[in-house]
């Protein structure tokens, strides 16, 4: 059984995979969300917002079992939700960053 998390909270990358429906785990809008979201962006664009991300590489997500995804413990200043919609941002802005680094190289 998972302790209690206090002023942290769990975020798993299926929470950003837009090919995923709110039924199977999605929690942002469809605008913000990515095509196959990896934990590495997730913990990146934590690290950019100085949220203290912990990763555990193992887990797999309840909803999809099969799949090892891991998730993130992450600071909490903020409600989940908010949290998860400035990670998605920034998940987002990372992306776009990185695609127009590799096409000038």
């Amino acid at each position: 059984m998972l302790k209690k998390l206090g002023n942290k909270c769990i975020v798993w990358p299926t929470y950003f995979d837009s090919s995923k429906t709110r039924g199977e785990g999605r929690k942002i809008p469809k605008r913000l969300a990515l095509e196959s979201p990896r934990l590495e962006e997730v913990i990146e664009a934590a690290n950019a917002l100085k949220l203290n991300p912990k990763p555990n590489w193992e887990a797999k997500y309840p909803r999809s079992w099969w799949q090892k995804s891991g998730y993130v413990i992450l600071d909490k200043p903020l409600p989940k939700s908010k949290i998860l919609n400035l990670l998605a941002e920034k998940m987002v802005e990372i992306r776009k960053q990185k695609r127009i680094f590799t096409r000038k190289v």
